[in-house]
């Protein structure tokens, strides 16, 4: 176990220290596994299990045949990463919730800052708005594609890979977890985000993610005998 984490080692700074000196560089093609072996004084099999294990991690793409190759998959890594520590509950859910609120807000407030409105993607929005409102096998994807879809008009790609991996590990199952009534209410949030997306309503927005996350949160804890908030129904239900 020690020689492999410390082989793992060795190549992991081998390829930084090539990044560093601009020797590699991203989508470039590595030392073959014999060069890679002779310069760092190890078995040939060795360096290709770590390759391999860095293909499983987003950082390389082994193609057979061709050789490896620096991609930097960041989503296939950090959301496998992130899920099974969810699974394993050395993530907690809440945690999670409150990561992803806050990726959420900072979202929100980015996108009116910088005035990245775009009308068609609203549009498209609203029709998932009205899927996730039929209540039926379609609406789960098409609430984590609405919020996938608000939170990648910033275009920053850790994020996505948040939303990812929480969808993979937990998503469906809490989404599962609320009663039609908590959904819908749901649904009228996503409604009221746009609304506020439109006018650039900041205060407005924030609320209406707030009141969207405090939802969750009570799925996530297992209250589901909580009655709502009467000013959060009077708000958000028609």
């Amino acid at each position: 176990m020690k020689d492999e984490k410390r082989n793992y080692q060795e190549v992991v700074n081998y390829i930084k220290e090539g990044l560093r000196l601009g020797i590699f560089q991203t989508g470039g093609k590595l030392p073959t596994e014999r060069e890679m072996a002779a310069e760092l004084n190890m078995s040939r099999n060795s360096v290709r299990e770590v390759l391999g294990t860095l293909d499983n991690m987003g950082i390389l793409e082994c193609r057979q045949g061709s050789g490896n190759y620096l991609k930097g998959n960041l989503s296939k890594g950090l959301a496998e990463v992130i899920s099974v520590h969810i699974m394993m509950e050395t993530l907690s859910l809440s945690k999670i919730l409150q990561t992803m609120r806050g990726l959420e807000l900072e979202s929100f407030n980015t996108i009116i800052a910088t005035h990245k409105q775009d009308p068609v993607v609203i549009s498209d929005m609203k029709e998932l708005c009205a899927v996730i409102a039929q209540d039926n096998e379609h609406s789960y994807e098409a609430d984590w594609a609405f919020h996938s879809t608000f939170i990648n008009m910033i275009d920053n790609p850790l994020f996505d890979c948040i939303v990812t991996a929480f969808k993979e590990a937990v998503g469906e199952r809490l989404y599962n977890a609320l009663d039609p009534e908590r959904r819908k209410v749901l649904n009228q949030c996503n409604l009221k985000l746009l609304e506020a997306l439109e006018k650039e309503d900041r205060e407005e927005g924030i609320r209406t993610i707030i009141t969207h996350f405090h939802i969750l949160e009570e799925a996530a804890v297992g209250l589901q005998h909580m009655k709502y908030d009467p000013e959060l129904l009077r708000r958000f239900v028609s």
